[in-house]
C-alpha cells in the first residue's frame, strides 16, 4: 500500500512523536492525526518494509527516551508512590521495546560470558556416561575375583 503525501507526513509525525516518548494511542487522539487502526493498517500494508523499519527505529528511540527520563523522574520532589509508578511504567515499557538493552538479564547459558547451554549439557552427559562406564568396569572386575 502506497501512502499519499499527506498520509506519509502523518506517518512521519507519528514516528517522530513515538521517538520522543509519546504513545501511539495519545498521538492518534490528536487533531489531524490518523486513527490508531489506520496506522496499523499502514504498517501491515507496507510491502517494501520501509515503514515497518522506520516504526521499529522509532520504538527503539522511544525506549531510550523513556529510560533517559528515569533519573529525572526519580529525582523529582513528587509523591514517592507516584514517582515509583512512573519509573516502573517506563522501565517496563523500555524493557519490552528493547529487551536486550533494558530487559532483565536471565543467565541461562549461551550468553557472551557463559558457556553455550548445549555445550554444558553435552559435557555433563559425557561425564555421566564416563562415570557409569567406570562403575560398570568396577562391577565387572569385582565379579571376576
Amino acid at each position: 500500500m502506497t501512502l499519499n503525501d499527506k498520509q506519509q507526513r502523518q506517518f512521519d509525525t507519528v514516528c517522530e512523536l513515538i521517538a520522543k516518548g509519546k504513545s501511539m494511542v495519545s498521538i492518534c487522539k490528536r487533531k489531524g492525526m490518523p486513527d490508531y487502526s489506520t496506522v496499523t493498517r499502514w504498517l501491515r500494508g507496507d510491502e517494501s518494509g520501509d515503514r515497518r523499519t522506520m516504526y521499529a527505529q522509532a520504538r527503539e528511540a522511544q525506549a531510550d527516551y523513556l529510560a533517559d527520563e528515569l533519573v529525572t523522574i526519580a529525582d523529582s520532589d513528587d509523591d514517592p508512590a507516584k514517582v515509583r509508578n512512573r519509573v516502573d511504567a517506563r522501565k517496563w515499557v523500555a524493557a519490552k521495546l528493547r529487551p536486550r538493552v533494558y530487559g532483565d538479564k536471565l543467565a541461562l547459558g549461551g550468553a557472551d560470558d557463559l558457556p553455550a547451554i548445549r555445550q554444558d549439557i553435552q559435557e555433563r552427559a559425557e561425564k555421566f556416561t564416563a562415570t557409569l562406564a567406570g562403575m560398570v568396569d568396577r562391577r565387572k572386575s569385582e565379579t571376576k575375583h
